[in-house]
């Protein structure tokens, strides 16, 4: 389970680039797109990151919080968060892309917020992925198989986000611009819901947080 979840998981980590080379990428652009002035810019830019990094804290002490009411470690606990968290990252790309038309008089205000959910639902998948697949993969090789994962994933994110600005490049140019963010949009989505797919087959190892790894500013 733990060889098959460590295929699993670069695949995963591909298809996650998919999504951020071609979808996240280009959230900034499609603000500018429609018309965004340059405070909202600065908002989409830094008040996601904010809001991710808070879902991103929250997000561990819940899991940590969950396993601590078991009686005994139990599996699949990190994948119970973890899972659900991907698939509404995956789908904020819905509303993300139709935020002109159901939202035409407060759209970028509605995009803005739409991204916000977008990052809190990136960002509150870190710790449980993080414990987990620290479970998985074996400490003696630890270092190579992150970074071997590291390098594919960092090679996908270029190709991705090349190959949209192509397409991106050859809606602009028929007059469609926007159908082009839709593409790009939609086959984030995509890619993230079959990222998802394949999280739900990696190996969780029954887990419960130790005491000794309490961290606390007032201590």
């Amino acid at each position: 389970a733990k060889k098959r979840t460590l295929a699993l998981s670069v695949r995963e980590g591909s298809l996650w680039s998919v999504m951020e080379g071609a979808g996240n990428t280009y959230i900034v652009p499609f603000a500018i797109f429609l018309k965004a002035g340059n405070f909202a810019i600065a908002a989409l830019s830094t008040l996601p990151v904010l809001a991710g990094s808070l879902a991103q804290m929250g997000a561990a002490a819940w899991m940590d919080r969950r396993a601590g009411r078991d009686k005994a470690p139990t599996t699949g606990r990190r994948l119970s968060i973890l899972v659900p968290f991907v698939f509404a990252q995956a789908l904020a790309f819905a509303p993300l892309f139709l935020v002109p038309l159901v939202f035409p008089e407060i759209a970028i205000p509605a995009l803005i917020v739409f991204t916000a959910l977008f990052a809190i639902a990136g960002s509150a998948v870190a710790p449980a992925w993080t414990s987990m697949m620290g479970d998985v993969v074996p400490a003696e090789t630890r270092g190579d198989y992150f970074g071997n994962r590291a390098r594919i994933v960092i090679t996908a994110i270029f190709v991705a986000t090349v190959a949209a600005g192509l397409v991106l490049d050859a809606f602009e140019r028929a007059g469609s611009a926007w159908y082009g963010f839709g593409v790009l949009f939609g086959l984030s989505l995509i890619a993230r819901l079959w990222s998802a797919r394949l999280l739900q087959r990696h190996y969780d190892a029954p887990y419960r947080p130790s005491r000794d790894a309490d961290f606390s500013l007032w201590d």
